[in-house]
């Protein structure tokens, strides 16, 4: 508890969670696989939904799953949730920063891409 006090590692995950949110939010305006952001903290959910129909929000389970494959590869550990699987779910230590957050939605938008021109 003294770690978690003395380097305010509570106001970083407020402070980068909040920045990672508005990161992934103007990613899910950029790309409509990203159907819905959502999360508290460092605890971030990206749904990812076919393009061809996203009002319907059908899942795009394989989107997900290979994505997060596509971001292990780039070193980068994210998992996916959902009923449908289609949810990429971060969670990161509490000194996670903003120049990693940076890294991990460049790396998702690289990645979005790519699929994209597939």
């Amino acid at each position: 508890m003294d770690v978690i006090v003395r380097e305010q590692l509570q106001e970083n995950a407020h402070d980068v969670g909040t920045y990672i949110l508005d990161r992934f939010k103007q990613l899910q305006k950029d790309y409509a696989e990203v159907g819905d952001v959502r999360g508290m903290g460092l605890m971030v959910g990206i749904e990812l939904v076919h393009v061809q129909d996203r009002e319907k929000r059908i899942p795009a389970s394989d989107e997900a799953k290979a994505a997060v494959e596509w971001m292990r590869e780039h070193h980068v550990v994210l998992s996916v949730d959902g009923p449908d699987e289609n949810v990429i779910k971060m969670k990161p230590p509490m000194c996670f920063t903003r120049r990693n957050a940076d890294t991990v939605v460049d790396l998702l938008a690289s990645f979005f891409s790519e699929w994209r021109s597939k």
